[in-house]
């Protein structure tokens, strides 16, 4: 069911359109009367409300629908819930470049000593108002799962998040991965995964610019992951016998399993800047965004992501690579679930076909 305030924000949508329309109408009526100065600047001006206020009442209506298609809204207090129970957030002051200081915010405390307080829901509600077309492709292709990435985070921290999927040990990691991203050897957004280390780090992207286009903004990651035809938790979890298609408006075929990671990374970046392509707007996951997928999968599921149970395959995540052999090559990271080892990230060769692998993307919209 619709919370009241969802509902209260389409209705005083539509007051104020019902409102600027009537005002409008007043005006064009009287357009032409001498009793009237100036009236051409005041139609003017109220014409820009008319369609403000449509624009408005548009973007509450699409919110409207995603609430009751997919429960956004509830997706997104359900993450936020986790992340105070887990003590991922903190609450305090949050200081940071972008905005005044705020109190009673509830921020990550990032790798640089920083706080990166959680995006509003306001804030993803508008991005996703903007990408609607995108989206309205993506999410009939089966992107219809939220999630909200502390980016900013170390790994280790997010480790530990990793505790509720039930296992002790958190992350159980190839030496070094865990503090890959404090270290600077962990590198964002690779064309390519060999040894001229390409991609940004961890810090550098902190830095960078705002704007919901970087790999990371404000220090969150705001993506939306493929979900599970049926039953609940999230696509990559399940390996395919073969390859079928999503989506009515523009089918979309799921990847091969099998593949090697510089193999699916440059498939993916020739497809994803294409209009019209079938994978537009997706992008490799990073290590950090596969946590947060696997303990939301778990929530919704009882079950691990990406493990032998159940078929499962291991997930190359695209989106991160890391430095190995004393800093001399690069590999890709590959994620899953082990029995007594809990989340699993280890490295892989970058050319390399893996059996009982394949490769999980996402749809980045803050």
């Amino acid at each position: 069911m619709l919370k009241p305030a969802t509902c209260s924000s389409l209705e005083i949508a539509i007051d104020k359109l019902r409102i600027s329309k009537d005002a409008f109408l007043l005006s064009y009526g009287r357009f032409g009367s001498a009793e009237r100065q100036g009236s051409v600047e005041q139609l003017r001006n109220q014409k820009r409300e008319l369609e403000e206020s449509i624009e408005s009442l548009s973007k509450e209506i699409y919110l409207f629908t995603l609430e009751k298609t997919i429960h956004v809204r509830k997706q997104y207090e359900d993450q936020v819930a986790l992340l105070k129970e887990r003590r991922v957030l903190q609450e305090g002051i949050a200081v940071y470049s972008f905005e005044l200081e705020r109190e009673n915010a509830y921020f990550v405390l990032g790798i640089d000593g920083k706080n990166y307080p959680v995006p509003s829901f306001d804030d993803i509600a508008q991005q996703l108002y903007e990408q609607r077309e995108l989206m309205r492709i993506k999410m009939d292709q089966g992107f219809t799962k939220l999630l909200l990435v502390p980016f900013a985070a170390s790994i280790l921290t997010l480790a530990n998040y990793g505790h509720v999927t039930g296992n002790a040990n958190g992350i159980f990691t190839n030496p070094g991965i865990a503090s890959a991203d404090t270290n600077r050897e962990m590198f964002y957004g690779q064309e390519v995964i060999d040894t001229t280390f390409q991609g940004s780090r961890k810090d550098d992207i902190l830095k960078q610019n705002e704007a919901p286009a970087a790999f990371a903004t404000r220090g969150w990651r705001v993506v939306f992951a493929q979900a599970m035809e049926e039953g609940g938790g999230l696509a990559s979890a399940i390996k395919m016998s073969k390859r079928t298609a999503r989506g009515s408006i523009l089918p979309r075929w799921n990847l091969p399993w099998n593949g090697s990671a510089n193999g699916y990374l440059q498939y993916l970046l020739a497809e994803q800047s294409v209009k019209g392509s079938s994978y537009e707007g997706e992008s490799g996951m990073c290590l950090e965004d596969w946590i947060i997928a696997s303990v939301q999968h778990f929530q919704e599921t009882g079950k691990h992501l990406n493990t032998s149970e159940d078929g499962g395959v291991s997930n190359l995540l695209l989106g991160c690579s890391v430095s190995v052999a004393d800093g001399q090559q690069n590999a890709a990271v590959m994620g899953y679930w082990e029995s007594g080892d809990g989340l699993v990230a280890s490295t892989a060769e970058a050319d390399t076909r893996y059996t009982y692998t394949n490769t999980a993307t996402v749809v980045k919209v803050l």
